[in-house]
């Protein structure tokens, strides 16, 4: 059996940002691309690293989850440089075209394979990804992701 709707467009969004590298015509390697884990882990490897996290449903803005919905995503990038080293460069700097290339990224399909009508970007910043329990402060670039999706309200594998 096929994922469902959500798996599908979180799957895709993914992709996309798996796709933000000087190769493929951007300033910025996004490294690696995974989905948030119950525990922060950063790769071994001393390379960029994406992270994607699916956020909770609004109950307010989503009564009952109905078909009409929307999906939230928060992106991190973790450049993995110490801007606080007296030879480094600012984050303002190193990640000043992070939010562009993912953005452009992203709205190559808008419509995420065509499992949603619209994706936007609400809102982006540079700051300091904190863990749950606040062990972990890393410098990040971060953005959110809102995609409108309409499912069968009785049938989360379907579309509306």
């Amino acid at each position: 059996m096929s994922d469902c709707i959500d798996a599908l467009i979180t799957a895709n969004i993914k992709a996309a940002l798996q796709t933000v590298t000087p190769a493929k015509g951007y300033n910025t390697d996004c490294g690696t691309v995974e989905e948030k884990r119950s525990l922060f882990q950063m790769p071994d490897d001393n390379k960029p690293f994406t992270m994607l996290e699916k956020l909770p449903h609004d109950p307010e803005n989503d009564y009952q989850y109905s078909q009409d919905d929307q999906l939230k995503y928060m992106i991190y990038y973790f450049n993995q440089q110490d801007d606080l080293a007296n030879n480094a460069q600012p984050l303002q700097y190193t990640d000043r075209n992070v939010a562009a290339d993912f953005q452009k990224a992203l709205m190559v399909d808008r419509t995420r394979g065509g499992y949603a009508q619209n994706t936007t970007i609400q809102t982006h910043a540079q700051g300091m990804y904190l863990s749950a329990d606040e062990n972990i402060a890393i410098p990040c670039t971060w953005m959110i992701v809102i995609v409108d999706r309409q499912i069968n309200a009785d049938n989360p594998y379907e579309l509306a």
